[in-house]
């Protein structure tokens, strides 16, 4: 019944004006969803987010997709469906990005999510995001931002959200392009991917945080941090790539941005996630795996010094 009443409220919601609700406060949800999904589909996701009687529920649409998407995003990735759906749930300030992803969000990772919120400035949330099926993720990424804008009042500059859209997409271009060069030398691909990605979106955010701390001007600047950052890296991208790089930040850098709190935030993600290792090192059960890793190696040195003696 709960579910049921939820869906309706959504259905009304699509009836009447959108108000702004400037006062959001922590612990506030609010959903979005795929409007091509399912009256059963979007149930199921309904019930997978968790969704409380007062969570505020939106839709978001293919059409929404494409303008916000459209001349960034290749048209096969956006479909024409909006599926992929998303919930926001506001957390304490200086809690930074709690985000996860279903198996079913195929193109666009965790961290690409992470990346383009911190630099719109969507900070300070746990964000669900999911599907029934497979999908690239495109209607959640657009639906996250349309969602933070109604739930919190705040605008996010149209310039500003195509960047960071475009971020998206470079971000998993650069790790497809780092993957294949992983795999042509022999590296197990899904390992290729997984650690590509990754390092793409540390390049990525390492662009962004010298660009807080060096203030370039100029985009002969933007070049030369681009440069030095996949050097200390030891990255070599295509020339096509590497120009689209220098070519997005030096847009980039004239926007409305600011680059001190997205550094802020990336360093503060980059804390969480040590902190999340140290708790799992020093509790009963990391000391628990620490130790059987210790006697496992123990006895493999036994073992070789039983082999050659």
């Amino acid at each position: 019944m709960k579910r049921l009443w939820s869906l309706c409220l959504m259905g009304l919601l699509l009836l009447i004006p959108m108000t702004s609700r400037a006062d959001t406060a922590v612990g506030d949800s609010i959903a979005i969803l795929g409007e091509d999904l399912t009256d059963a589909q979007k149930e199921a996701l309904l019930e997978e987010f968790g969704v409380e009687d007062d969570t505020l529920i939106l839709t978001i649409t293919n059409k929404e997709e494409h303008e916000t998407l459209g001349n960034i995003v290749p048209s096969g990735k956006i479909g024409s469906k909006a599926i992929s759906s998303a919930m926001i749930t506001y957390t304490e300030k200086g809690s930074g990005l709690d985000i996860t992803t279903s198996e079913h969000i195929t193109y666009i990772t965790k961290q690409n999510y992470a990346d383009a919120l911190i630099t719109a400035g969507i900070t300070d949330a746990k964000i669900q995001i999911s599907a029934p099926y497979d999908v690239s993720g495109t209607a959640a990424l657009t639906g996250i931002m349309k969602a933070y804008e109604t739930s919190s009042g705040a605008t996010i500059d149209p310039e500003v959200k195509e960047a960071v859209n475009e971020e998206v997409l470079l971000s998993v271009t650069i790790g497809d392009e780092l993957a294949s060069q992983a795999e042509a030398s022999g590296q197990d691909t899904e390992t290729a991917k997984n650690e590509a990605q990754k390092k793409a979106s540390d390049i990525v955010s390492d662009i962004k945080v010298t660009i807080s701390e060096q203030k370039p001007e100029t985009r002969e600047q933007i070049e030369t941090i681009v440069t030095d950052t996949l050097q200390r890296y030891e990255v070599s991208l295509s020339d096509e790539t590497y120009a689209k790089l220098v070519s997005l930040f030096d847009k980039m850098r004239t926007l409305d941005i600011d680059w001190d709190t997205v550094a802020s935030n990336i360093k503060n993600k980059a804390n969480q996630v040590m902190d999340t290792v140290t708790s799992f090192a020093n509790s009963e059960e990391g000391q628990g795996f620490l130790n059987t890793l210790k006697g496992w190696f123990e006895s493999f040195l036994d073992w070789l010094k039983g082999l050659f003696a």
